[in-house]
């Protein structure tokens, strides 16, 4: 029968892999959990956009953003001629103003290409989903009274009350403009506080937390340190909300440390 509940339990934890935009709470439990099981599930893969490469891109870039400011001239808006013709000099102005801005901002083309191997290989080894969990069972020792380990993975529920899914919802480096503007790192998860017996969803949560923000060339500084460091602060702010918020919690009432 277990072992029913258990397929049962994996097949609900399978069909929620999409991520959630806002937090959101399910009706919560009578029973509290004494064992949650920590299992991963399908992660989002790191993604990052990239500042202008060299002068020409950043130049490209400075027009277009120009052009984003100001709008088409006409725009399908019904402009008056006057109005044209006064927005048409406008960006006969601008659009030079803005090549000469976005060139001179842009970093040297190899410099970004190379910056952006360096971050790409370490966004890859870096393991957000395990790091946090880790990070998770460690803080909930100290500041919950619910024993907590790791799964190997959805059926292995033996010998726990409730199984706790994190699935990662974002993970990239974002920077804050278009041709050389500041970095930073955010990471999202989902998690779902799922009952073994019945297979009923407890509670339903999403997180976020994201680092200081850098240069993109300064991030993959000394093979990406200045990365790894911001890594090692986003993920042990999520372990500690998700035990606040989550693990550290009376299931029959309000969350309590």
């Amino acid at each position: 029968m277990r072992r029913l509940l258990s397929l049962a339990l994996a097949v609900m934890l399978a069909g929620g892999t999409g991520g959630c935009a806002t937090a959101t709470k399910s009706a919560r439990s009578n029973a509290p959990a004494q064992r949650i099981g920590i299992v991963l599930n399908t992660s989002a893969a790191p993604q990052s956009n990239i500042p202008a490469k060299g002068p020409g891109e950043g130049a490209a870039r400075g027009v277009a953003e120009v052009f984003r400011g100001g709008g088409p001239v006409g725009g399908g808006r019904g402009l008056a001629g006057v109005e044209a013709v006064a927005m048409l000099a406008a960006l006969v102005v601008l659009v030079p103003i803005g090549a000469i801005v976005g060139g001179l901002l842009a970093e040297d083309a190899a410099r970004v290409e190379q910056a952006e191997a360096i971050l790409r290989a370490a966004l890859t080894t870096l393991k957000p989903a395990e790091v946090v969990r880790d990070r998770l069972i460690e803080v909930a020792r100290k500041e919950s009274d619910h024993s907590v380990v790791a799964l190997p993975g959805p059926l292995d529920t033996e010998g726990v009350d409730t199984v706790l899914e994190l699935a990662v919802t974002k993970y990239h480096l974002r920077g804050d403009g278009t041709i050389n503007p500041p970095f930073r790192l955010v990471l999202g998860l989902r998690t779902r506080l799922i009952r073994v017996a019945d297979g009923t969803l407890i509670h339903e949560e999403t997180f976020e937390s994201e680092s200081t923000k850098r240069k993109f060339l300064e991030w993959a500084e000394n093979d990406a340190q200045p990365l790894r460091e911001g890594f090692d602060s986003v993920t042990l702010k999520l372990a500690n909300d998700i035990v606040a918020r989550v693990v550290a919690r009376d299931l029959s009432g309000e969350s309590r440390r």
